[in-house]
C-alpha cells in the first residue's frame, strides 16, 4: 500500500485478536524504537455483510456493475445462465436505484 505520509510512532504492535482496538495492543511508542519506512504494516479487511444483501462491484457507476450476495456473513457472486431483466429488476429495486439493463 505504500510507505505512507505521516512519522513512525508505533514499533512492534502485538495483538491477541480479542482486542477491540489496536490501542489495547502492546507496542512500542515514539521515541524508542528504531524501525524504517519499509516495514510499515498494511491490511485488507473483509467487508462483513448482513443475510441478502446486494451490491455492485466493478462498473464505473454506484448503479452499474458484477452483482455480488451475502451468505454467512461473506460476499459471493452469482451465475445464473438465465439471468434476466425481471432478476436485474430486483437487485436494482433493493438498492434503491433505477435499473436501466442486465
Amino acid at each position: 500500500f505504500g510507505v505512507g505520509d505521516g512519522p513512525i510512532i508505533w514499533s512492534s504492535v502485538y495483538c491477541n485478536g480479542w482486542e477491540l482496538d489496536i490501542h489495547q495492543c502492546t507496542k512500542t511508542v515514539l521515541p524508542n524504537f528504531d524501525c524504517y519506512s519499509s516495514n510499515i504494516a498494511g491490511v485488507t479487511c473483509k467487508e462483513s455483510c448482513q443475510e441478502g444483501n446486494v451490491r455492485l462491484v466493478g462498473g464505473d457507476f454506484e448503479n452499474e456493475g458484477t452483482v455480488e450476495v451475502c451468505l454467512d456473513n461473506l460476499w459471493g457472486l452469482i451465475a445464473d445462465q438465465g439471468w434476466t431483466d425481471g432478476d436485474a429488476k430486483v437487485v436494482c429495486s433493493q438498492l434503491g436505484v433505477t435499473c436501466k439493463e442486465s
